[in-house]
């Protein structure tokens, strides 16, 4: 026999080759090299989209609520009325 050729010569899947056992290695080894990487890549973009999103709205909240606290804080010391008070809170709301 040739140095490197097994059953089947150099084309193992010519010949006799490795039989069901060859395929079954084969289609696993296509899930593994083929399927897990893209199916990997899509749920890598899922988590990218998903952290944006929450973390942008999770920032707007936090600076709306700081604002909020301002206007209150500005309200209770009388820097402003009542009409002021309302007139900024629901132009801070409307941001939103």
């Amino acid at each position: 026999m040739i140095w490197g050729m097994g059953y089947g010569g150099p084309w193992p899947m010519m010949g006799i080759g490795y039989g069901i056992v060859g395929i079954i290695w084969m289609f696993i080894s296509m899930l593994i090299f083929l399927f897990f990487p893209i199916i990997f890549f899509i749920y890598f973009i899922k988590w990218i989209i998903k952290e944006r999103h929450y973390k942008g709205h999770f920032y707007e909240d936090t600076a709306d609520t700081e604002a909020l606290s301002i206007l209150k804080k500005r309200y209770a010391n009388g820097e402003i009325t009542k009409e002021q008070y309302e007139e900024m809170k629901n132009t801070i709301k409307d941001k939103r």
